[in-house]
């Protein structure tokens, strides 16, 4: 076999990680987040609520009250009807002050579909959120509540 050769593919094989972790990382040399476990909501502790807007630009949840019992996370989705452009923004969920919401929920966007909480203490409760999306024209929002017991 000519060495040469055998050089070039040994050289190309052991770049071709590297290669693939490059192509992987955004323009700011962070990775994108991955992509939603399929399996999220089926798995104990876990809750998800699907987000929608009608056509009034009214928000609807599946669940607009949401009973949970100790630490879990819950992951909102924005199921968006034909034409529909609504997505969240960095501020999709916001807990409250007064009932001690912001200190039992660690929230954060996911990608433009998706937001997720996570709730490590399980902190007895009830807290009420505001959801808020947008399709760039008109934001509109709802304010639901959880029972955590």
């Amino acid at each position: 076999m000519n060495c040469s050769l055998l050089r070039a593919v040994l050289g190309a094989v052991a770049s071709a990680p590297i290669l693939i972790a490059c192509s992987t990382v955004d323009g700011h040399g962070a990775p994108p987040p991955p992509p939603p476990s399929a399996d999220f909501c089926g798995e104990a502790g876990n809750h998800c609520i699907v987000v929608s807007v009608d056509g009034t630009n009214t928000i609807s949840l599946d669940s607009d009250y949401l009973r949970k019992h100790g630490p879990g996370q819950i992951r909102w989705r924005v199921e968006n009807a034909p034409g529909q452009k609504f997505y969240f923004t960095d501020s999709g969920i916001v807990f409250r002050d007064y009932d001690g919401g912001k200190k039992v929920f660690d929230c954060h966007r996911v990608d433009a579909q998706f937001f997720l909480c996570k709730d490590s203490t399980g902190a007895p409760g009830n807290y009420k959120y505001t959801v808020t999306v947008t399709d760039g024209s008109s934001s509109p929002s709802e304010d639901p509540h959880i029972l955590n017991d």
